[in-house]
This record gives C-alpha cells, structure tokens and sequence, in this order.
C-alpha cells in the first residue's frame, strides 16, 4: 500500500536549515518516526498501524531513503526517472540515522526558488511518501493499541507540506486501499529555517515535556517520554533479571567443575587400586613357581636364603650343578636356559642313581661333572637356545 505521513516534529529534532551562497536551504530533518498511527482510508474508515521500530530502522529501509527527492507537495504518482524533473525541488542525503529510536533523521537540500520561498514563508511540514506491505496484526504497543502493521517500509520521496489540520490532510486524494496520516504528534512545524531575516522558526507543542538522555535535554510529547521510561524500565528489569541468571549459571559451573574434579581424582585413585590389584591365580602361580625353583635348588643342594631372588636362587643352582661355569655377564636368558639343563640333569642323575640302586644293591652312585655331562648338557642348552631363535 502507499502511504503518505506529516511529521511535526519538534524543532529540537532538527537542525537549524541555511543558506548557501547559491540560495538553496540546507540542514538535517526529522522525516518520519516510530509509533501507532491512524490511516484513513479511501471509504472513510480507519484503522491503526503499528511502526514498529524493527520496520522502520529495519536496513534495507533506511537504504531506500537515501538520495531521494524531495517534492513540493506530493504529486498524484509515484516519482521516477521519467517525471522527476517534474516533481523533484530538492533532494536527501545519504546519511538516514536513527537518533533516538523514535525519530528518523537524514540530511536534505531544497534548491527550487519556489519551494524555498514557500519554505521561508512557514511551509514547514515533512510528509514522507512510501509504500508498505500492511499486515494483520492486533496488540497494544506502548499503551497504543492497533490492528495492522506495516512491514517492508520502502521510501519514494519527501514532500514538503503546509501545516494542515486533520481535515486536509485527509482530503489528499488516494488510489483505492490507500492511506494518509490524519494524526500525527504536534500540528507544529517539522522543519526549522535560519536566513539572514529570522532566527530558528517553528514552536514547540504547548505540552511538551523535558527529558534528559545521556546528559543532553530533549522535548517530547509527555505521552512518549512515559512511553520511553516504561520501555526503560522493563529493560533494566530484563537486564537485572539476566545478570541474575548469570550468577546463577556460573555458581552452577562451578560446581559442576568441582564435582568434576572430584570425580576425576576418585577414577585415579581406583585405576590406582586396579593397577596394583593382582589376581588371585596370578599370586598362586606365582607362588607355585617359587615353591618349585625351592625344590630344584634343594635338589641341586645350592647354598639358598628365603630373601633371594629368584634370578639369584638360578644362578646359585647353575653354579652347584655346573661348579666350573662362570654366570658373569650372562643375560636372564642364558641363566634360565641353563637353569632348564640343570632340571633335567638332576632328574636324569636321580633315574641313574635310582636304577642303580635296584640293580647293584642300593650301592651309591656319585655324580661327576666330567667332559661327558658338561657336553651332553652344553648341547641341550644349545637345542634350547636355537629352538627360542637364539644362539
């Protein structure tokens, strides 16, 4: 839908309006702003819409406001490359900024004699001329209740207008399913102009009311600055409520860090314990070994104390059944290789002795360690050595 809005903004919001040395009139205005506006229609209805500031600040918008024209009136359509230099007294800038969340600022120029004499002459209002996608939607926003709102807010051009009444705002003529502003936040003028003949013009609504933002005064309609500190005061509430939450999420950070921690030091702790846990058949083997490596050393008649080794008691075996043998720098292998020669030496020494004993009278047989079994036993380690891949 197009829509046409007069602003009246206060004269605070705009800047003082010069003259160039060319005569043209140049400043900062306030062209349009935030709120719930009644729209009449072309059947003679209204209905209230809500600009919300998301749509007006929105950025594809604010783009669209840049370096249009400005207009002497609005023109009965929508201006273009093929009718501006019929319609266009001046032009915007390309600065559009939002000052205060409410009112929408930009530069503009007015360079038509006409316009700028009309101008001097207290035709000061600023309607914008736009079209926007009007949707359903119902509510209350800052206390204003509406039923439609205004989405994808594209500017055409800004009009300089009389100051007008309701009335002839209304008048304007519209395409069908249009609408114009019949209200907006003062009937005083929009634009303040500075020339060599006066000072800054425009009057400011009898019932505006100051508020101070950030150490600087501003005027406004008592109705927005409630508007304001209502909004104000529901943020720092949300904020409170946020630094509140915040405290909360990180006290239970912090515990779930300790729990953490203490989780982690009692998973150590048990891999500690499991580390050092050995099994029940792990200790009777082990035990059985030794039990054995005691008898084979009793067996050898090797010198042995219950503290040694079991690598010592080897090699005090070795050395009682192989007295010649020299065990320095002999490696773990080596020790249990012989180890395994001497098992089997003294087992075959006891079948002979016991042989011997049935055959001849229990008559004693006395091992000797000569060339023969030193050999005999020399070979087996040997066989043993070769069959591990060792030599």
């Amino acid at each position: 839908m197009v829509r046409y809005d007069r602003i009246d903004a206060p004269t605070w919001m705009t800047e003082s309006f010069t003259q160039t040395p060319e005569g043209y009139i140049r400043g900062r205005a306030c062209v349009t702003n935030i709120g719930v506006f009644p729209y009449k229609l072309s059947d003679g209805s209204i209905e209230y819409e809500l600009r919300h500031p998301d749509d007006v600040f929105e950025s594809e918008s604010l783009d669209s406001l840049r370096l249009k024209p400005v207009t002497n009136n609005h023109p009965n359509e929508a201006v273009t490359a093929d009718n501006i230099k019929l319609f266009q007294v001046g032009n915007l800038g390309d600065n559009p900024m939002n000052g205060d969340n409410i009112h929408l600022t930009i530069d503009m120029i007015i360079q038509d004699a006409q316009t700028i004499d009309d101008v001097l002459r207290g035709k000061r209002e600023l309607s914008c001329g736009y079209t926007a996608d009007v949707v359903d939607e119902s509510g209350v926003w800052l206390g204003m209740p509406y039923t439609k709102r205004q989405k994808n807010i594209r500017y055409n051009h800004v009009a300089v207008v009389d100051v007008a009444r309701a009335g002839e705002a209304a008048r304007i003529k519209l395409d069908s399913g249009d609408g114009v502003l019949i209200r907006s936040f003062s009937d005083d003028a929009a634009l303040a102009v500075e020339d060599t003949n006066s000072n800054k013009e425009g009057r400011m609504a009898d019932n505006m009311k100051t508020i101070q933002l950030d150490s600087v005064d501003y005027e406004a309609e008592p109705a927005v600055i409630d508007a304001y500190l209502n909004e104000k005061s529901r943020a720092d509430s949300l904020e409170n409520t946020v630094q509140a939450k915040e405290g909360e999420i990180a006290k239970l950070e912090a515990e779930r860090d300790s729990a953490k921690e203490k989780l982690d030091s009692v998973e150590q702790k048990l891999a500690e314990l499991e580390a050092s846990h050995l099994d029940e058949a792990e200790i009777n083997k082990r035990v059985q070994a030794r039990i054995e490596l005691m008898a084979l050393a009793n067996d050898a008649k090797a010198e042995v104390k219950a503290d040694m080794s079991d690598m010592d008691i080897k090699k005090a075996i070795v050395l009682a059944v192989y007295p010649k043998t020299s065990l320095d720098g002999k490696s773990d292998e080596y020790i249990n290789a012989r180890v395994d020669c001497a098992r089997e030496d003294i087992a075959l020494e006891k079948e002979k002795n016991d042989t011997a004993n049935v055959n001849e009278g229990n008559l004693p047989t006395t091992k000797v360690d000569g060339v023969d079994s030193a050999k005999e036993a020399y070979d087996r380690m040997v066989e043993r050595l070769n069959s591990q891949g060792r030599k």
